[in-house]
């Protein structure tokens, strides 16, 4: 029995110093071009539970943030792990859902959405408490459409909500169908994860167990359009004349190419997944973005590290392995970038940030072929584990960061997301 026990406590002791020394020890970097602008007591808007800007949209003069607002059990978290050891040991992958995912570990006060004034540049918050529902955790997506802008919540309980901002964030709709069987079916998704707005419809994809949905939106109806065996929709994105959806699941990732037709529906759906991908730990996709005609697409890898490559044709045949290029397929060389996740162009340059215990990275390349790196431990934040979102507004490049697992334990070091802006400079970086 001990000689059981011994190692076990040294695995354990070693997770919890894993993620107790995210960037505990980083150097801070030269944040050029870059500017904080959540310095001192509004690094994760004053409360260190709100841990990640998990979306950002620009609208109107403002840029808006949704938080994930969560809080983590040190006690509880290594009880889990002595529960959890013999399915953590077989499979790494699978920590989150066997021990961060087990209540009590966690809790959350609700998810609060932000606004940033780019003329005053003073920050009000919009939303607390998950609007009236503290199990609406956070909000993981949001997106401009027409006069609104719209963000999706997860809640693992009473299921997803969609709310409408407009007037600066003054006036919130809920939306949900009408027609109450509709209703039910929109309430069985977990999370909302990705949007896009295509030929001015909404699309939303989502999170369920039963198997991922998406969903359209045009001002006057939301109906689903389509239902997936994979369990989430990782992030959509148009390239050419089709809807590229990117998939998660306990397995591995798909990536499917869409044909809408003129009522939403979905006509043709081709699998356009490397056959290289399959079985290499490529769970799903996080993050994709078009950059000189060509689809790039980031990946999570618990195993191996992100992989990133590039489709160059919408219209490739399925399976034609001349239709895409690999970038990398172990995080930049470091198995520590689990996440590819956020992309994002500005001024002509193609960002990419990834999650890294040891400190996130960011990334950028003005040809999608040859990338540098441009901050090789994030912005130098405490406990900063991922660059989490990005959106470009008023000449300048967004970033909202993640932060790990300490920054909600008040260790008398000031903890949770932080937002920075690029400067306005001529020069890249």
């Amino acid at each position: 029995m001990v000689k059981n026990t011994i190692p076990r406590l040294f695995l354990v002791i070693f997770i919890i110093y894993a993620f107790f020394t995210s960037t505990v020890f980083a150097e801070p970097v030269d944040l050029l071009p870059f500017e904080d602008l959540t310095p001192d007591s509004l690094t994760g808007f004053g409360d260190s539970w709100n841990r990640y800007a998990w979306s950002m949209e620009a609208y109107d003069g403002d840029i808006f943030v949704g938080t994930w607002n969560q809080k983590v059990y040190l006690p509880m978290l290594i009880v889990n792990v002595l529960k959890a050891l013999p399915v953590i040991i077989k499979d790494r992958t699978l920590f989150m859902k066997e021990v961060l995912g087990t209540h009590p570990v966690t809790a959350s006060k609700g998810g609060e959405i932000w606004k940033y004034s780019l003329a005053d540049e003073t920050w009000t918050q919009v939303v607390d408490n998950g609007y009236n529902d503290t199990f609406n955790t956070g909000y993981r997506i949001s997106k401009r459409y027409r006069d609104a802008v719209y963000f999706g919540s997860a809640n693992y309980r009473n299921g997803t909500q969609l709310l409408a901002l407009s007037d600066h964030g003054s006036t919130i709709k809920v939306l949900e169908p009408a027609d109450s069987a509709a209703k039910e079916r929109w309430h069985s998704n977990d999370s909302n994860r990705t949007m896009i707005v295509v030929n001015d419809i909404l699309y939303i994809g989502t999170e369920n167990t039963g198997g991922a949905e998406l969903w359209a939106y045009d001002k006057i109806e939301l109906k689903r359009v389509y239902k997936f065996k994979e369990l989430s929709v990782g992030y959509l994105c148009a390239f050419g004349n089709f809807l590229f959806a990117g998939m998660w699941d306990d397995s591995d990732m798909k990536l499917y190419r869409l044909k809408i037709g003129q009522a939403q529906e979905i006509v043709q759906i081709d699998d356009m997944t490397p056959a290289e991908f399959v079985g290499t730990g490529n769970r799903g996709v996080i993050a994709m973005e078009v950059f000189n005609n060509r689809l790039f697409v980031s990946t999570m890898n618990y195993r191996k590290g992100f992989s990133l490559f590039y489709i160059n044709d919408p219209d490739a045949l399925p399976g034609d392995p001349e239709s895409y290029r690999l970038i990398t397929n172990d995080g930049f060389g470091d198995s520590l970038n689990m996440y590819g996740w956020s992309m994002k162009e500005f001024d002509g340059v193609l960002y990419l940030g990834t999650y890294n215990i040891r400190g996130p990275e960011l990334w950028y390349s003005t040809d999608g072929e040859n990338w540098e790196v441009l901050m090789p431990k994030g912005f130098g934040s405490k406990f900063e584990w991922g660059i989490r979102s990005m959106v470009v507004a008023d000449q300048r490049l967004f970033i909202g960061t993640a932060s790990s697992i300490p920054s909600s334990m008040h260790l008398g070091t000031p903890g949770g997301l932080k937002i920075f802006a690029s400067k306005k400079v001529d020069t890249l970086p």
